[in-house]
């Protein structure tokens, strides 16, 4: 089974975004949004993965960034 399908399918997913520095957030999605009250699928559980990878390497430019600045002020 899918990874993130064994936390919680049933009331919400919760999905960790974590960078090499650690955990930066929990981004969790709640069952009631989801038209038709459906469990979710495999299809959904790999577009929130995707997201999640997006999510990440944002949060990794923005810290790769600001050390880089950070480094040229000292």
């Amino acid at each position: 089974p899918h990874a993130l399908a064994q936390l919680l399918p049933e009331t919400f997913i919760v999905a960790p975004l974590a960078t090499q520095k650690g955990l930066r957030a929990l981004l969790i999605v709640d069952r009631h949004l989801q038209q038709g009250n459906t469990p979710y699928g495999e299809e959904d559980l790999g577009e929130l993965e995707w997201f999640c990878r997006q999510a990440t390497l944002a949060i990794e430019n923005v810290e790769m960034h600001s050390d880089l600045a950070r480094a040229f002020q000292e």
